[in-house]
């Protein structure tokens, strides 16, 4: 359902995790330390923040509707991001 907030975080992780099993060659290029310097590539930095921030707006909604405690969402982004890294 698009209008509620948990279901929308529980779909985008299924989705990110459906993408890094299909797609490994992806996340070994996100995450394997091929790129040194990621302020030598302003796009790629602004396209991964806006990943996140997004993340945590969804945090702010699920606040809001009740799904989860109030608190820092950044924090609890972290934590939903550390859950689909493993």
């Amino acid at each position: 359902n698009h209008d509620d907030p948990l279901q929308q975080v529980l779909d985008v992780g299924r989705r990110y995790i459906e993408m890094a099993l299909r797609r490994p060659e992806h996340l070994l290029m996100m995450f394997g330390g091929f790129i040194k310097n990621h302020d030598a590539f302003p796009e790629l930095k602004s396209s991964g923040d806006d990943a996140f921030f997004s993340l945590v707006d969804m945090m702010k909604r699920c606040q809001l509707s009740g799904d989860l405690p109030k608190g820092d969402p950044m924090k609890q982004a972290l934590a939903a991001w550390s859950i689909v890294h493993g």
